[in-house]
């Protein structure tokens, strides 16, 4: 396994909106703008291991992430079809009415 430094910044945030201070950790430093003031405390640099890439598992894994999509998108697109069908149902409805 390789690492990789990686520099932390910690710092305290505040939004306008907001009355009292939050720890953050950042990848980067942020600045204080016109939404929020950002007070930098701490800089770490830490080592993190890397994985290897393994072909076989992330063919798996990317297999696994489309199968949930395919999933997500056939509930959205039943739930669009019974609000069409409700649709037509309310449409059929009051033309039944008409003809009365």
């Amino acid at each position: 396994m390789k690492t990789k430094k990686i520099e932390l910044f910690i710092q305290a945030r505040k939004y306008n909106w907001q009355e009292n201070f939050k720890i953050s950790v950042n990848l980067w430093e942020f600045k204080t703008d016109d939404k929020s003031i950002y007070i930098t405390l701490d800089k770490k640099i830490i080592d993190i291991e890397i994985p290897e890439l393994d072909e076989k598992l992330l063919t798996l894994a990317h297999v696994e992430q489309l199968r949930d999509q395919i999933k997500s998108e056939k509930a959205a697109s039943y739930l669009r079809v019974i609000k069409m069908e409700d649709e037509i149902n309310s449409l059929m409805c009051i033309e039944n009415k008409v003809d009365e």
